[in-house]
């Protein structure tokens, strides 16, 4: 056991004090000066005065609080450990965009259940079905049919008391004179049988009875046949040496017929054929 060490004086207490103070310096201090200071704790324990001693115990223990504390502190810190940024994540949607709260969105109109379709009428349809330009080296004639260019067009004439009208068109500037003459197209609307002692050519019910309109037609026919329910085609005798075609139409009750008969030489019935098939 150590022998004891007598009472310090007031000096060599405040030297005491003074070098507990120096370990407030903020330099960690070594291992040596921390057993130094315990050993002076030590004897001071055993020395000092109650007073004294507590104050000295006080700073001692403060001077090894702070000592501690700033060794701590000047440890160097592991670095923080960071992982990669992290990456945003993108909507494949784009947000839809919000409206804006000064003007009112107003949705699309509906489309309509209703769809406008063209007008069909008669009077359409029959227009547009002969809207189409006339076929290379023919005209449309005045009497519904076509007429080959250079033609001459007469007038329609009354005949039978006013129920029937003749007019033809010819190659020749003369009009014809015949029932069926060379290179002429005769038209004649009306009932032409009236004289003969024929009825008008439809059945009691008023529809169109064409054994009757047989024996209507211009010329003396010598074959015909029925076209259409209303319509019949007729060959007449020859007429030097060119052969009459017509065509025959029974109009709606009571108003008889139209008819248009072509006579033409064996070399031009592809003519005739196209001026009968445009008759209507």
């Amino acid at each position: 056991m150590s022998a004891s060490r007598p009472p310090l004086s007031e000096n060599e207490l405040r030297r005491e004090l003074a070098s507990a103070a120096e370990l407030l310096d903020p330099q960690p201090p070594t291992r040596d000066e921390l057993q130094a200071l315990a050993r002076r704790r030590h004897g001071l324990l055993r020395t000092v005065s109650p007073p004294l001693l507590v104050a000295a115990a006080v700073a001692a223990v403060a001077a090894v609080s702070v000592a501690v504390a700033t060794q701590h502190s000047s440890q160097p810190r592991p670095p923080a450990t960071t992982g990669p940024d992290p990456v945003p994540t993108v909507s494949s949607t784009p947000p839809a965009p919000r409206p804006s709260t000064s003007h009112p969105v107003v949705p699309p109109p509906r489309p309509s259940s209703k769809e406008s379709k063209p007008s069909t009428s008669a009077s359409d349809s029959g227009s547009s079905s002969h809207s189409a330009p006339p076929p290379a080296g023919f005209v449309q004639g005045p009497y519904g049919f076509l007429i080959p260019q250079g033609w001459h067009v007469h007038p329609l004439v009354s005949g039978g008391g006013g129920t029937t009208f003749w007019g033809s068109v010819t190659r020749e500037p003369n009009p014809d004179t015949a029932s069926a003459a060379p290179f002429t197209a005769d038209y004649v609307s009306g009932w032409l049988s009236a004289g003969r002692g024929v009825g008008l050519p439809y059945t009691s019910g008023h529809q169109p009875d064409l054994s009757i309109a047989a024996a209507g037609t211009f010329c003396a026919a010598v074959q015909w046949q029925p076209i259409s329910s209303n319509e019949i085609s007729f060959t007449c005798p020859p007429v030097s040496g060119q052969v009459p075609r017509g065509v025959l139409i029974v109009e709606p009750y009571p108003n008889g017929t139209k008819q248009v008969v072509v006579t033409l030489p064996a070399g031009q019935q592809s003519t005739a054929t196209q001026i009968l098939d445009s008759f209507h």
